[in-house]
């Protein structure tokens, strides 16, 4: 009698501990750390999608050899749906500018990754339009503008730039913030590793219109963000007015 007892209830320990391991298998596999199977990656449409695709798929060619995960790039209707879409999970990573970052930050915890070496300290123009005529004075991003001379988009004698802002930190891709430790150490790190050195790499970068990535954290854009806040508050304060 002791004999069976004994063994069945060693039987009864080995039950215990395969289930054990069977849940902790399955813990290690949950949504919660497990990379995605594939990369949803969401950019601002500050363009025509032809165009669009064309800077953004070297990129992610690049990132689905380097990472192992099918990449597809995902055109929101609009920057609030860019900020939508990675609110509910729709993107995994996301091309925000400051403004929508700071919307992204507040709205779903964005986790700056990376920046392009051009955006770690740009500036806004103030411009007058001399083309549509429909606005008096308007604001953009100076490298925008910059590069809107250079594809002939725009030309010197349509707008005046009548003021530039100081220097503030802009673009940058941003993961939510429930993305994997790991999976998001790797894809940081791809950004980093690619060198104008290498001339695969170099296509990437220049059509990305950077020569480097440099890595992003929240504190390069606490400035934005309270200056985002301030002039929010300050629309709503209008509008309660009216």
């Amino acid at each position: 009698m002791a004999g069976e007892a004994g063994l069945r209830g060693h039987r009864c320990l080995q039950r215990i501990l395969a289930i054990a391991a069977c849940l902790a298998a399955l813990a290690g596999c949950s949504p919660s750390t497990a990379p995605p199977g594939r990369l949803r990656v969401g950019v601002l449409p500050d363009t025509r999608p032809e165009q669009l695709h064309a800077r953004h798929a070297p990129l992610l060619a690049y990132l689905q050899a380097r990472l192992e995960v099918p990449c597809e790039l995902v055109i929101p209707a609009s920057y609030e749906v860019l900020v939508a879409d990675f609110a509910a999970g729709r993107v995994d990573l996301g091309f925000f500018g400051g403004y929508t970052y700071a919307l992204a930050r507040e709205r779903a915890g964005a986790d700056p990754l990376v920046m392009r070496d051009v955006d770690r300290h740009v500036s806004s123009y103030f411009l007058t339009s001399a083309r549509d005529g429909e606005v008096d004075l308007g604001a953009a991003n100076s490298v925008l503008i910059e590069q809107m001379f250079e594809r002939g988009d725009l030309r010197s004698d349509e707008v005046a730039i009548v003021w530039e802002t100081p220097p503030y930190a802009d673009y940058v891709w941003a993961v939510p913030a429930g993305t994997p430790p790991d999976f998001r150490r790797r894809l940081r790190e791809a950004f980093l590793a690619l060198s104008r050195s290498d001339p695969a790499d170099a296509a990437v970068l220049h059509a990305q219109g950077t020569g480097a990535y440099l890595p992003a954290a929240p504190e390069d854009f606490r400035e934005l963000e309270e200056v985002v806040r301030a002039w929010r508050a300050a629309n709503a304060e209008k509008g309660g007015r009216a």
